[in-house]
């Protein structure tokens, strides 16, 4: 087991680095922070180089040497740089950038311009809970590599495919097979039953733009029952997943 303790060291400053969307760029890997994230990256088989961990992460090392991987030993103002929240877990790994798949499959969500990463982040974990096959995001979308989406997603970025794209590219194809529900304020409180479905989700202010929801094969609104007059798009996605869900289960019956 490897130890730094500077923070000076060329491997840490490349990690440290990995923050930015530069970074990450230049050197094609980004940062999974805690045990939680860091055990989904090893587990699911894409390439980790490297472990920083400060103190004994059992579970992690013996997964780590089962993969080969290198774990780096550092101080804990080490771990502090690596990470971006003040009281961090005492691990944290570099990754390598997955490479890009189209997501296909009977529940796919679609983001529109959302542009929190940790809404991205909450989105990606609850479609991974939800079932679907992947999450496409469109122009104007939060970097999904962000450290704030990455943490958000609790390691479900490693269990199912997220795809950049022209929105209105990928909904074209999809619409040859299936049918595109868009979350509209504008909408009604009914869902079609489709073998296919995928969810749109809009912008956090300006929802989902007007030529998406023209391509719409329907446009669903939430009830809303008390003052408030919105959902946060995360947990408004995470509300429309299941019950396109059930809509799934009820056309497939068909």
């Amino acid at each position: 087991m490897k130890k730094i303790d500077s923070l000076q060291n060329e491997t840490i400053k490349q990690a440290k680095s990995l923050k930015s969307k530069k970074g990450r760029e230049q050197y094609g890997e980004f940062l999974a922070e805690g045990e939680k994230c860091v055990q989904e990256a090893l587990v699911s088989g894409i390439e980790v180089t490297n472990i920083f961990m400060h103190g004994e992460h059992h579970a992690i090392i013996a997964l780590a040497k089962s993969k080969g991987v290198e774990i780096i030993q550092v101080p804990r103002p080490v771990i502090e740089a690596l990470t971006s929240v003040q009281s961090p877990q005492n691990v944290a790994a570099s990754v390598a950038i997955p490479g890009q798949i189209r997501p296909d499959g009977d529940l796919i969500v679609a983001l529109d311009g959302v542009s929190d990463p940790q809404n991205v982040g909450s989105i990606i974990r609850s479609a991974d809970a939800a079932g679907a096959a992947g999450v496409v995001l469109g122009a104007g979308c939060a970097d999904y590599l962000n450290p704030k989406a990455v943490r958000a997603s609790m390691g479900s970025l490693f269990h199912l495919h997220v795809y950049e794209s022209s929105l209105e590219t990928y909904l074209t194809e999809f619409k040859k097979t299936g049918c595109v529900v868009s979350g509209h304020l504008s909408g009604t409180c009914t869902l079609p039953a489709c073998r296919k479905i995928c969810l749109v989700i809009g912008n956090e202010s300006r929802g989902v733009s007007g030529h998406i929801a023209a391509m719409s094969d329907a446009l669903y609104k939430i009830p809303i029952y008390g003052r408030a007059e919105s959902l946060n798009a995360a947990v408004a996605a995470g509300i429309m997943m299941y019950m396109m869900r059930d809509k799934l289960i009820e056309g497939n019956k068909e």
